[in-house]
């Protein structure tokens, strides 16, 4: 076995580092991607829940089909002109700027937020909104 002279040595230990530096850079984007994979699907189910409580909401006629419709199209795309006129719909009904704000904010937010705000508004108006 031939002798490895200094130079040899450091490019052999410069391969194995740089070996390991790519395998722990594989692994961390792996990872980094299974957890936007998993945001982005706990996302899409969150959103789901929703649609399905506003429709609940809808069939008991506790809201309008049209300010569902509004709640829905405020996590879309256009979510600030979405939130811009849930606020101001809702702003008709008798409610304060700050509590059609939360209400249009909540839909960008999470599920306890929404929840929050509806149950907040079903004591207003003195309906029973099953948002637990």
């Amino acid at each position: 076995m031939p002798d490895l002279t200094t130079t040899d040595l450091f490019y052999l230990l410069l391969a194995v580092a740089g070996g390991f530096v790519l395998a722990v850079w594989l692994v961390v984007s792996h990872l980094t991607a299974r957890e936007q994979a998993r945001a982005k699907a706990e996302q899409a189910k969150a959103r789901e829940e929703t649609r399905r409580e506003i429709a609940a909401y809808v069939a008991e006629g506790s809201i309008s089909a049209q300010d569902a419709a509004l709640l829905l199209a405020a996590g879309t795309a256009e979510e600030e002109s979405g939130r811009a006129l849930i606020a101001a719909v809702l702003a008709g009904r008798g409610l304060t700027p700050e509590q059609a704000e939360r209400l249009a904010g909540a839909g960008g937010g999470d599920i306890a937020d929404l929840r929050a705000v509806l149950k907040e508004l079903g004591e207003q108006w003195g309906v029973k909104i099953a948002a637990d």
